[in-house]
């Protein structure tokens, strides 16, 4: 039994409510995990199955299904051991994920400069397959030599020439 609005109501399947003293009252539906799993997961418009890949191309180690996935949904599993994971591959803090407390997204994209924060959401948005490559690029881009770290500021590649005989 459930206490709202000063009225006592059974709630049944988290979604109905019946009064106990036929005095009508109010239900809250209560924003569970698996509630905020599937909102996201639906905004970012991917299946069980794609979201079941992305985790594993991220965290090969995790045991999470598509079948897991559904079950934290429905709220048959009421948690997961890879919460974490979830968490991450969605661009979720697992804090808000497990109880809507806190920062709900890793990054905060209103602190990011908006082509930093446009190039973030492309890339979360890539396939799982080409997100290595991405990261790989983006990486060699902050590699000493590309902003002039290590060498003349002017010069374009640091790399000494080679001279030719004669």
């Amino acid at each position: 039994m459930a206490a709202f609005n000063k009225q006592t109501c059974l709630a049944v399947n988290n979604l109905t409510c019946l009064p106990l003293y036929k005095v009508p009252c109010t239900f809250v539906v209560m924003r569970t995990l698996g509630f905020r799993l599937r909102e996201e997961r639906e905004a970012q418009q991917l299946t069980h199955g794609q979201l079941a890949y992305r985790i594993k191309a991220l965290f090969p180690k995790a045991a999470v299904t598509q079948q897991s996935l559904s079950q934290l949904e429905t709220g048959k599993s009421k948690r997961s051991s890879y919460i974490v994971e979830i968490a991450t591959t969605l661009g979720l803090n697992p804090t808000w994920l497990l109880h809507e407390s806190g920062a709900k997204y890793l990054i905060e994209l209103t602190a990011l400069d908006p082509a930093d924060a446009q190039g973030l959401l492309a890339f979360m948005k890539l396939k799982a397959d080409q997100k290595p490559l991405a990261a790989r690029f983006f990486n060699s881009l902050t590699e000493p030599g590309h902003d002039g770290e290590d060498g003349d500021e002017n010069d374009v590649d640091s790399r000494p020439k080679k001279r030719r005989p004669g």
